[in-house]
């Protein structure tokens, strides 16, 4: 499982639920693995959007750590890291752009009752595919902190204070 190594090493990010699977259930494990591409669909999208949308979810999620991944991956993808900043720390200071995609990733990842008309002007400024692809990015945050917390393996997912630096 060098990938796992690998992954854990680059991010410093505890793949220690990624091992549980491999080792207790490899059918599982398996399916999971066939999983991870679902994470990197963004394709259609600028990387501040995808981002903004992907963390923006994870933070329904209640997983620091998680959190923390999603701010390292965004910063290897070229965000800038006061947007990062901002969407942790101080959304309701995002500018439109930003912040319609920040309500709808979290209306859609909470369940929400879209009061605000969000999903019509997603529609007003984003291709069907980005949609799509959004819908996608979303959808894959909730997948590891649950399987984290099913394991037990959600100690680390209390961190509170986040660094906005590659390493």
């Amino acid at each position: 499982m060098s990938f796992i190594d690998e992954f854990e090493s680059h991010y410093d990010y505890d793949c220690n639920y990624m091992r549980i699977l491999a080792k207790n259930a490899p059918k599982a494990f398996e399916a999971f693995v066939g999983f991870l591409p679902m994470g990197k669909v963004g394709e259609s999208l600028p990387a501040d959007i995808l981002w903004t949308a992907k963390t923006s979810a994870m933070l329904t999620e209640d997983c620091g750590a998680c959190v923390q991944l999603n701010i390292r991956m965004a910063l290897e993808s070229g965000v800038d890291s006061e947007l990062l900043k901002k969407i942790v720390k101080k959304p309701e200071s995002l500018d439109d752009k930003y912040g319609l995609v920040y309500k709808f990733a979290k209306m859609v990842a909470e369940n929400s009752v879209d009061s605000e008309n969000l999903l019509q002007r997603m529609r007003d400024n984003y291709s069907e595919v980005q949609l799509a692809e959004l819908s996608v990015a979303i959808a894959s945050t909730k997948v590891y902190p649950t399987i984290k917390r099913a394991l037990g393996e959600f100690e680390n997912c209390r961190l509170i204070s986040f660094s906005f630096n590659i390493k």
